[in-house]
């Protein structure tokens, strides 16, 4: 009975023995299974590359050194020279040395890296991608990389715009790419300029609205990208520093002269299409003296006589420089042995002209100073009178006249000198664009007499006053300049 007992627990373990050994087995076919439906399908130890990052190309043995090897690639597209490593993962047992990168391009091109290769090495374009085991002979199964066109940094550099100062504006330009592959092309206002990586570009100082466009074109390895640019030089001018002109300044836009500064016309004119506006101080500066015929200014002072010397006893002064209808003040007579040198008369001032555009037209065209000048104080022996003024013209839309001088010049202190002409200045303007200033137009003082040993000298007469024109006009009567002239130069 015990013995059969025995037996029958011997068969239990002996069963329960054998279910365990097959219940192992299972579990072994079923682990390989996994193994090679794992291996079949390509799936291995990879994770995605984020831009910049790491593409990894997994190779893996599914059995025994020899074995076909399964690839495993997970990265979105990657960007031309971007760097993104493959790295091949040897397979079970083998060593990594062994591994090479192997790309197949679109053109059936082979190309054979190490491993841990650089992807920011290879071309834009669509490659087919294994790893291989040198020594085992194997290849990975493939998959495909794709590496996009880069997009290309261009550099355009422009000025604001500025109002003109005879300097045309300064563009820079550059394109990045590796190794300087890709050129682009700069163009001012459709015309084409230069090609290139980079270069610079000074435009004409004309005043002008500038449109700039730098443009790379498509590559094989970028897209193409554009860049724009504006910029006017403005026709205006701005003095803002003491000058004297050398010509006349005749602008499409506006003339300002800043606080501070003092402009010398010297006989020349001032035109703007826009606004005339003057804070600083406009003068018109001082001719040669002598007779105008034709102006309209103040006519000089005449000399004073002089005091009496017994080795030069007829020294007379001389009479001031005639302005139109209006003679300059007559010259004193020298002093004598009894009696001092007589004082110069004074100058006068012409009758007002009538003003039109066709008559300030005619003086433009013949020399408007000719019409606006102040005659010369007269002298008296070697002792010069004072010059006149040379007088100014005005014209603006909008004129704000602000601080002008166009008085002439007094006789030298103590060597009786007549006075200078004052000038005239004449503001033409349109509709209600005018604002009155502090406008001098008097003549010059005589000088003093000199004495001598009891003898005086007459003192020089005054300058005749200028006078203020003032003229409102529908159309310009002198031609506006269709951008900035300056005396005979043009720009454009």
């Amino acid at each position: 009975m015990v013995a059969r007992e025995n037996r029958g627990m011997a068969v239990r373990k002996s069963g329960s023995s054998k279910l365990k050994k097959v219940a192992a087995a299972v579990i072994i076919v079923i682990v390989i299974a996994l193994v090679a439906l794992f291996a079949f399908h390509g799936v291995g130890p990879s994770t995605a590359a984020p831009p910049g990052g790491t593409t990894t190309v997994g190779i893996r043995a599914s059995g025994p050194p020899g074995t076909v090897p399964y690839l495993s690639m997970e990265a979105s597209p990657s960007t031309y020279g971007q760097r993104d490593i493959i790295n091949a993962t040897p397979g079970q047992k083998r060593p990594n040395d062994t591994l090479k990168i192997v790309l197949i391009t679109s053109k059936n091109v082979k190309l054979t890296e190490p491993n841990n290769f650089d992807a920011a090495n290879l071309a834009a374009g669509v490659y087919t991608v294994y790893a291989y085991d040198i020594e085992a002979n194997s290849s990975s199964s493939s998959q495909t990389l794709v590496i996009n066109k880069a997009k290309l940094q261009l550099n355009l550099t422009a000025p604001l715009s500025f109002n003109f100062n005879q300097n045309g504006g300064k563009i820079l330009f550059a394109v990045s790419s590796t190794n300087d592959q890709v050129n682009a092309t700069l163009s001012v206002n459709n015309a084409t300029i230069n090609t290139g990586v980079q270069g610079t570009y000074t435009t004409s100082p004309n005043p002008n609205t500038y449109n700039i466009m730098l443009v790379a074109m498509p590559s094989a390895n970028y897209t193409g990208a554009n860049a724009s640019a504006s910029f006017s030089i403005k026709p205006n001018i701005v003095f803002n520093k003491s000058t004297t002109l050398t010509g006349d300044v005749n602008v499409a836009g506006n003339i300002i002269v800043e606080g501070g500064v003092t402009l010398t016309t010297d006989g020349y004119s001032l035109i703007a299409g826009g606004s005339i506006t003057n804070f600083g101080t406009i003068r018109a500066g001082l001719d040669n003296g002598g007779s105008y015929s034709s102006s309209y200014g103040g006519s000089g002072g005449g000399g004073g006589g002089a005091y009496y010397d017994p080795f030069y006893p007829n020294v007379a002064g001389s009479p001031g420089g005639s302005t139109y209808g209006t003679p300059g003040g007559a010259g004193g007579i020298n002093a004598s042995a009894s009696s001092n040198g007589a004082n110069g008369g004074n100058g006068g001032t012409p009758d007002r002209p009538a003003l039109s555009n066709a008559q300030i037209q005619s003086w433009y065209g013949n020399g408007i100073q000719n019409y606006f000048a102040g005659g010369g104080g007269g002298n008296t022996g070697t002792y010069g009178g004072g010059d006149g003024s040379y007088g100014i013209y005005l014209q603006g839309n909008k004129v704000d006249g602000g601080t002008v001088f166009a008085n002439g010049a007094n006789g030298g202190e103590e060597t009786s000198g007549g006075g200078g002409g004052g000038g005239v200045l004449l503001i033409a303007y349109s509709g209600s664009g005018y604002t009155s200033g502090l406008y001098n137009i008097t003549g010059g003082a005589g000088g003093s007499g000199f004495s001598l040993e009891g003898s005086t000298g007459g003192s020089g007469g005054n300058g005749g006053n200028g006078q203020v024109l003032i003229y409102n006009y529908t159309t310009p009567p002198i031609q506006v300049c269709s951008g900035v002239c300056i005396g005979p130069n043009k720009y454009p």
